[in-house]
Formats: C-alpha cells, sequence, structure tokens
C-alpha cells in the first residue's frame, strides 16, 4: 500500500500496515491532504483525531465498497477519540486534510485501533 500527498511528502503513514488496527496517518503541513490504505477483516474500531498545529482536522474512511464510514472533522489540537465504528472486511481509504495554523502538539493525525 502507498500513500499518495499532495504535498511535499508530508505524511508519516503505516500504510503498509496489512491491517487498519493500529493504522496511523499524520502531516506535518498546514493545509494538506494526505491518504493510505489499511485493510481490516471485520469488526469495530477506534478512530482518534487531532489537528496538531495545524489546528484542525478532517477525516474520511472510505471503504472499497465505495460506503463512507467515516466523514468528520474537529478543532481539537490533541488526539481526541472520535468513536468506535463498526468495519466490514475489506480494503479502506483513509484521507486526512489538516487546517492552516493556529494549534499546538505536533503533526495532524489519524489513528484506528481496537481499543
Amino acid at each position: 500500500y502507498t500513500v499518495a500527498p499532495q504535498a511535499q511528502n508530508p505524511s508519516v503513514s503505516s500504510s503498509n500496515y496489512s491491517s487498519c488496527n493500529g493504522f496511523t496517518l499524520s502531516s506535518n503541513l498546514q493545509g494538506s491532504t494526505v491518504r493510505g490504505v489499511c485493510s481490516w477483516t471485520g469488526g469495530k474500531l477506534y478512530v482518534y483525531a487531532g489537528g496538531g498545529t495545524s489546528g484542525w482536522e478532517a477525516v474520511k474512511i472510505t471503504g472499497a465498497d465505495n460506503v463512507t464510514y467515516i466523514s468528520q472533522s474537529s478543532s481539537a489540537w490533541s488526539m481526541s477519540k472520535y468513536g468506535a465504528v463498526y468495519l466490514p472486511s475489506q480494503d479502506y481509504f483513509i484521507t486526512l486534510a489538516t487546517g492552516q495554523g493556529g494549534g499546538a502538539y505536533g503533526n495532524a493525525a489519524v489513528e484506528l485501533k481496537e481499543s
């Protein structure tokens, strides 16, 4: 799997990770969008996200079935739990968009994990 950032390679991703459990996607650039892909065998995952120094983030999780399972944003700077989502067995395309600044606490990021 690969990550295709739209800017100068701002991403730090575990996109080669075979499972969505433990998947992390992040960007250190303001106003950027990064993408990654992970696979999941089905079940509940918790979604955590934070805008970091970009001040804002938006996360979208779309399955290979073309269904959007998560599409939301937050102005939380630090990693916060969005909640849990049941994801059926398939590949998932994760998109992280970042804000224009004004935040703190490092990179904007999204993380998926079982707990």
